[in-house]
């Protein structure tokens, strides 16, 4: 059975430095900026740092829709990781924001989100199974 995380960020701080490219693994050293009210426009591959007090980063798909911003795995240590420690860095167009990951469980949330990343990646992204 396949599991899928999407992951609802919510609301914390931000910074600016422009992205040339990401080592998994390597801590974002950039400055903090402040959120967007609205993640409306993102662009297809973000940086997504988890684990801050040990930190890991890689370049990762995300969608933007119902005015938050998403990204959506089926590795199942993500969502360890996430669970244990909500806190994560997310890296937008150079700026640097310090976020909350939540995990999406509202059913018309994932569809959304699942039909969001069908139109920008054509790829399905089916909701999550929680055992």
């Amino acid at each position: 059975m396949k599991t899928t995380l999407v992951l609802l960020f919510t609301l914390s701080l931000a910074a600016c430095y422009k992205h040339v490219i990401v080592v998994p693994g390597k801590k974002l050293q950039d400055p903090l900026t402040v959120v967007p009210a609205n993640w409306s426009d993102v662009p297809d591959t973000v940086q997504l740092e988890t684990r801050l007090d040990d930190p890991y980063a890689i370049d990762i798909w995300t969608v933007s829709t119902l005015g938050n911003l998403y990204v959506s795995s089926s590795e199942p240590r993500w969502l360890a990781h996430i669970e244990a420690d909500p806190r994560v860095r997310v890296r937008v167009d150079g700026r640097l924001y310090e976020l909350l990951a939540t995990r999406t469980t509202n059913i018309e949330e994932v569809e959304a989100v699942s039909a969001a990343y069908a139109a920008k990646y054509q790829q399905d992204v089916s909701p999550a199974t929680v055992n």
